[in-house]
């Protein structure tokens, strides 16, 4: 594993989020809150990985890792730049022949959720209200790159929601408990618990 693999909490607050932020983190990184489609779940094994963060190195990190922990569980991942582009840019056909491009069966966006309070309900697992893929990746970067979206949270969850590539709508979206900025824990170890729980739900290959 690389070093920018292993930032823990506090290097992706530094490196990536302005503000003071309470210490409320349990020792575990634990998915506490899930949202899953309806009925049987499809198992996904070719992923794009897209991270929304303040800078390029953090989004790198999240997507890096998402990759080398998505591969022992026999799921093929990637990135895909002219995907984010056309996802940035909104333009339907670009998004279609990006997709079409990746052969991907699957589309993961993770982002770190800003909460206002310690007291913030752990109930809704996910930000974006159109559980549409370019809906959705529009209005989580929007909210984002926000100049004062981190700058006075109390809390942070790690947000991570799976789409469908053929039809780009939302199949599972989970939270994970809140996150310390002075804590050990590296965002490797966040990661792999959102992994199992996606697992868990029928959505990777159980090998």
């Amino acid at each position: 594993m690389t070093s920018r693999l292993r930032f823990g909490i506090r290097q992706l607050a530094v490196i990536g989020i302005v503000g003071v932020l309470a210490s409320c983190a349990t020792t575990r990184p634990v998915v506490t809150s899930v949202w899953t489609e309806p009925g049987k779940p499809a198992i996904y094994r070719h992923l794009v990985v897209i991270g929304v963060a303040t800078t390029e190195k953090v989004e790198r990190a999240y997507a890096d890792q998402f990759i080398q922990s998505l591969q022992p569980q026999g799921v093929t991942a990637d990135t895909s730049p002219a995907l984010e582009s056309a996802l940035q840019r909104g333009r339907r056909t670009a998004i279609d022949k990006a997709l079409a491009k990746t052969g991907a069966d699957g589309v993961i966006i993770t982002h770190l959720v800003a909460e206002s309070g310690k007291t913030a309900s752990t109930g809704q697992p996910h930000t974006a209200a159109s559980q549409v893929l370019a809906s959705d990746y529009a209005q989580i970067d929007h909210d984002v790159m926000q100049p004062d979206y981190y700058v006075h949270c109390q809390q942070l969850r790690l947000e991570t929601s799976l789409y469908d590539a053929r039809r780009k709508r939302l199949v599972w979206s989970g939270r994970s408990s809140p996150l310390a900025p002075d804590s050990e824990q590296t965002i490797g170890e966040i990661i792999a618990a959102v992994i199992a729980q996606l697992k868990q739900n029928g959505y990777l290959p159980s090998r």
